[in-house]
């Protein structure tokens, strides 16, 4: 506290300790007669407040700054600024997005991929704002390393908010590297390390794995135990499917008149070498002999069952769960094609080929007889969409006579999934709705796909 206007300083102090003490105890000391009279007749309770807010504020107008520090300027950026029309649309999408806030950060992915695919970087007045957004969104963090340059990493030095700029992309581990650490650390691993090891090798398993799983099979912990056998469900090839194999053939037979459906019986109680093979009895499910086939379809070779047409005339719906494992854990796509149009998974619908997707999905979405199984046949199709599937999706939404609820629910997917050449079909549609809400979120999804189409022709 500064002594230039008299008596201040020591004023002060008394009224910090009568904050401590209590006014009860310590009078409320009058104000410094540069100071004003302030109010006389204040309570003591009011006199103390008054008194703070005041020395409160002469402390903080008080405060000299301090030198500044003197800062190295940027270096020279290595590549060159981005075209004014591709600046032009960022500011638009940064600063007063058309699209929404739900629908900018992917137009904002998009120009940063553009960005860098024709070597450009970020515009320097828009550098704090898109390293704000980056902080925030981790998904766009890799492309704003890219194209921030010299001037980026030069700022964000500045702000520890923005330190994740400078830091190297961490490569996604390849199976060299995952097995690598297992033949490091298995051994001397907790259980819960070595849980911890198998989920890491589950992207990327291989059937030069199957010696550790097999190891892993007789594992002190249930958990490892369990992993293990859930891996080696992705290896049709092993040993254990194998075994799987000559436990399940001898359950499937052929009936009905023509002797076309077929029938699989439930297993019996498993020998010790089945509860190894992850046979084992397990909690709260409603048939454990039905748990039991499931496990046996999901970790046998699903030629077992013949030709993937077989699944249509399957009864045992267990078996037809352990099959569906199956078919995701070895990212089997011609059985996911026999399989997807009566099990309408996002998992199983992204292992089907491009080239069938587009018409399995509009199929299904043909036979969706409810707004909510329309919104699950849409929203497990990957984006972008082919045009056949955009096509049907719109004249399903054209159809319906409340479109208003599919659009709110699937905005943001039909402007990530729609084909940009859908967007005459789109704008003939806006005009013919009534709703106002209706009409705006349309008219959003038209402005993200126009600006999907603009963005990479901005820098040419």
């Amino acid at each position: 506290m500064s002594e230039r206007v008299e008596g201040v300083g020591s004023w002060w102090e008394e009224v910090s300790a009568a904050a401590l003490i209590g006014t009860a105890r310590r009078p409320v000391p009058a104000l410094p007669a540069a100071l004003g009279a302030g109010r006389p007749d204040a309570p003591r309770e009011v006199a103390l407040l008054d008194a703070a807010a005041l020395g409160s504020a002469l402390r903080r107008a008080g405060v000299r700054p301090g030198e500044p520090e003197a800062v190295d300027p940027a270096a020279p950026d290595d590549r060159p600024a981005a075209p004014a029309r591709a600046v032009q649309l960022l500011e638009l999408l940064v600063r007063q997005s058309p699209v929404g806030p739900h629908l900018a950060p992917e137009l904002v992915r998009r120009w940063l991929e553009a960005a860098d695919v024709a070597g450009a970087r970020l515009p320097h007045h828009l550098l704090p704002e898109l390293l704000d957004l980056a902080s925030g969104r981790t998904d766009l963090r890799p492309g704003t390393r890219r194209v921030a340059d010299q001037r980026g990493a030069w700022l964000a030095a500045a702000n520890p908010v923005w330190a994740w700029l400078p830091e190297e992309e961490q490569p996604v581990a390849d199976g060299g590297d995952v097995r690598a650490l297992l033949a490091e650390t298995w051994d001397r691993a907790t259980a819960g390390g070595r849980a911890e090891l198998l989920d890491r090798l589950r992207p990327v398993v291989a059937p030069e794995d199957e010696p550790l799983l097999e190891r892993a099979l007789d594992d002190r912990s249930a958990r490892v135990r369990e992993l293990a056998a859930g891996l080696l469900d992705a290896l049709p090839g092993s040993a254990r499917a194998a075994r799987m194999a000559a436990r399940l053939r001898p359950l499937i037979t052929s009936g009905g008149l023509l002797r076309r459906t077929v029938d699989v019986e439930l297993p019996g109680d498993p020998d010790p070498a089945g509860v190894r093979d992850g046979l084992v009895r397990p909690k709260r499910v409603g048939s454990v002999r039905g748990w039991w086939l499931q496990r046996l379809a999901a970790g046998a070779p699903l030629d077992v069952w013949g030709e993937p047409s077989a699944w249509r005339r399957l009864a045992s719906q267990d078996a037809k769960v352990g099959i569906a494992e199956a078919v995701l854990a070895r990212r089997d796509t011609t059985w996911a094609a026999a399989l997807v149009e009566d099990v309408w998974h996002p998992d199983l619908v992204a292992l089907v080929p491009p080239e069938q997707r587009d018409a399995v999905a509009a199929s299904q979405l043909a036979r969706a007889t409810s707004p909510q199984q329309v919104v699950v046949v849409v929203n497990a199709v990957p984006a972008p969409w082919g045009p056949v599937f955009s096509r049907a999706v719109l004249q399903r939404l054209g159809s319906d006579r409340q479109p208003a609820l599919l659009l709110g629910q699937l905005g943001t997917r039909l402007a990530t999934g729609l084909d940009p050449l859908a967007r005459p079909a789109l704008e003939a549609w806006a005009r013919t709705l009534d709703d106002p809400g209706a009409r705006d979120r349309v008219s959003r999804v038209i402005q993200y796909l126009t600006l999907v189409t603009e963005i990479p022709e901005a820098f040419r």
